[in-house]
């Protein structure tokens, strides 16, 4: 039985089309491309749509269910709002908890070895791909094109800290996983002349000293 119930008017890319309540919202971010969001379109209708057929605003499952149709041709930009909605859910309600689905799905954006700008790669947080996070503005300028990194600057990755938390993409962080040393680089040379010349005045400079 075809449930398509809900009339959506052609947009600017897309012909009108019939669709079913589970494919909309009442209300919900304007990120959202594939599921639509009925109150811009029916404001005044609210009683036939959240009594009758029952569409509820935008939840956690539903901004995983856009998630889901993520692909490489997707932009940037349209990524990182929608993770930051995600966000916004979990840090308003902090007894939400994401699908475990999510964090098989091949949604976060990674610039590949050589490449430092858009993404190359959709990897999944618990995949076994090999990419990491630039949580700090200078590991970002260490490590970019050297290494597989989430395509979102430092700055971005600070306003997403719940959900990488929640998917598990902690142990990606470069503040974790990495370790610095400290070592001096170059040859020693003995300047002579410098030397025999600051010697000479010691006497003269500790009179000032002591």
């Amino acid at each position: 039985m075809d449930n398509s119930l809900v009339y959506i008017p052609a947009g600017l890319s897309e012909p009108a089309k019939w669709v079913t309540p589970t494919s909309c919202v009442w209300d919900g971010p304007k990120c959202l491309r594939t599921i639509y969001v009925l109150k811009d379109l029916y404001p005044q209708n609210s009683r036939l749509f959240n009594t009758i057929l029952g569409v509820e605003d935008a939840n956690i499952t539903t901004l995983v269910q856009e998630a889901r149709t993520i692909t490489k041709s997707s932009g940037l930009g349209y990524i990182l709002n929608l993770f930051l909605e995600i966000e916004k859910l979990l840090k308003d309600n902090t007894t939400i908890n994401i699908p475990v689905e999510a964090r098989t799905l091949k949604i976060f954006p990674i610039r590949n070895i050589g490449s430092v700008a858009g993404y190359d790669s959709l990897f999944s947080a618990h995949g076994a791909d090999e990419w990491f996070v630039a949580d700090c503005s200078h590991f970002h300028r260490s490590f970019a094109g050297k290494i597989p990194l989430l395509a979102l600057d430092a700055a971005d990755v600070g306003r997403l800290k719940r959900l990488l938390q929640k998917v598990g993409v902690e142990k990606r962080r470069l503040s974790i996983v990495s370790n610095g040393s400290a070592q001096t680089n170059g040859g020693v040379s003995f300047l002579d002349v410098e030397t025999k010349a600051f010697r000479s005045k010691v006497n003269s400079i500790l009179r000032y000293v002591i």
